[in-house]
């Protein structure tokens, strides 16, 4: 569900209506969502021993807290190159390409204030929906490859006795 939906963003573009991003959005949150929680239970299944179910659940979270920064980072400077390479084939925009690409938030907000239908406002729309089409097909690609491996996962159950150091005292010990 995840890659099918981020597949559909590449859909987009500046003249999509409202209602088909949030509900491809919606499609993706979902996706995303089931595997946030899922992947929690499939660690601590893996574990090889029971005392370990806690040490890969916290592993997980590390490794997934690590992983969301690279994502960022990794969208980011996609975005930002592909940015800037979208400006540069407007000869008008060319010279601003790096400051622009640099600072895309602030160049939102003046977009917003421009006219609508001006030429100049028409071409950095089309280059900032060009360089979000290049982060989709990051994404989507990052997330077909997760697909494929995960289909080589082998079958593990959390059906086992939980063993830990940290226990509950019954009434009458010490």
């Amino acid at each position: 569900m995840t890659t099918l939906s981020l597949g559909l963003f590449l859909r987009l573009d500046e003249s999509t209506p409202t209602v088909s991003w949030i509900f491809i959005s919606l499609a993706t949150g979902i996706g995303i969502g089931i595997l946030y929680a899922a992947c929690f239970f499939a660690v601590q299944a893996g574990a090889a021993h029971t005392e370990d179910l806690a040490f890969s659940a916290a592993m997980s979270g590390l490794l997934r807290t690590f992983g969301q920064a690279l994502g960022v980072c990794l969208g980011g400077v996609v975005f930002q190159n592909q940015f800037k390479h979208e400006l540069m084939r407007y000869p008008e925009l060319a010279p601003q390409a790096g400051a622009y690409s640099k600072d895309a938030s602030a160049l939102i907000e003046r977009i917003r204030t421009m006219k609508a239908g001006t030429h100049l406002k028409t071409e950095l729309v089309r280059s900032l929906s060009g360089a979000l089409h290049t982060v989709w097909i990051v994404m989507c690609a990052l997330s077909a490859l997760a697909l494929l491996l995960s289909l080589f996962s082998k079958d593990s159950t959390l059906d086992r006795e939980f063993v830990s150091e940290q226990t509950l005292r019954q009434r009458g010990e010490a």
